[in-house]
């Protein structure tokens, strides 16, 4: 079947199933991949939810809603799910995988915006540290390698003012 139509067939699957019994947590999740391929998120997130609150110790369902919460990159919730999933099956190897991938990606993001932070300080602290060179007078190395650009003098630009206090 073309895509578009194994999608609508799953929807209709779906639907059909919770109007039989809404306490299906797996038409949920099936609802729940529908809306968001089809860029209904918000629903599609709330199905996730529904599905985790019919079956809260399958660990199935908690896989799959780990993942929804990894898209949003919700990953404090995806390894919390995936954790409980792992707990429910010990064994399953793809519940392991899963929650190593999590914590992976996790760590990876924490690392990569604590990188960009300590590349940001360092900068500051460069341009501060010849500022002060420059304003001692003395001419340094770092500043021959590291040239700060001179004021912009185009029109549009104004010069800011000193905010430091005349000395008393």
């Amino acid at each position: 079947l073309p895509s578009q139509q194994g999608l609508a067939r799953v929807r209709q699957a779906a639907e059909r199933a919770l109007e039989i019994d809404p306490g299906i947590a797996e038409a949920h999740v099936r609802l729940a991949y529908y809306r968001w391929h089809v860029g209904d998120r918000i629903a599609g997130d709330e199905h996730f939810r529904k599905a985790v609150e019919l079956e809260p110790d399958d660990p199935l369902v908690l896989s799959i809603a780990a993942g929804n919460a990894a898209s949003n990159g919700r990953f404090e919730a995806a390894i919390e799910l995936q954790r409980r999933a792992l707990e429910s099956e010990p064994l399953s190897l793809v519940h392991r995988d899963n929650l190593v991938a999590w914590l992976v990606i996790a760590i990876t993001i924490v690392g990569l915006i604590y990188g960009l932070f300590i590349g940001f300080f360092l900068f500051v602290a460069h341009a501060l540290m010849i500022a002060h060179i420059k304003g001692a007078g003395e001419p340094s190395a770092a500043e021959a390698d590291f040239p700060l650009p001179p004021p912009p003098s185009a029109p549009g630009f104004r010069a800011v003012p000193d905010a430091t206090p005349p000395p008393t």
